[in-house]
């Protein structure tokens, strides 16, 4: 038997507002090429995120498969289908 079936819809995150602190992990040192220096740099839980929470650069977001760094002077805004998104800052 064959037929044609609905296609089911994608799962969408709630809007939770700009703050991200309930995903936030903790901090890890790491380097940046612009200055050599160690910073203190802020670890997102992915799965933790919600639609619309703004993480602002030097930050990491990890997830069981990915890993995300948002490089200083970037900001990822999550969307409601849970992709940090980073608009890219102009670079000199």
């Amino acid at each position: 038997m064959t037929g044609r079936v609905a296609k089911p819809a994608p799962a969408r995150l709630a809007p939770g507002g700009k703050d991200p602190a309930a995903a936030f992990g903790g901090n890890r040192p790491m380097i940046f090429a612009r200055d050599g220096g160690k910073a203190a740099t802020p670890v997102y839980n992915g799965t933790l995120l919600q639609a619309e929470n703004e993480i602002a650069g030097p930050a990491v977001i990890e997830e069981a498969t990915s890993t995300t760094l948002i490089h200083p002077d970037d900001e990822a805004v999550v969307t409601d289908a849970g992709h940090p998104v980073v608009p890219l800052a102009s670079r000199p």
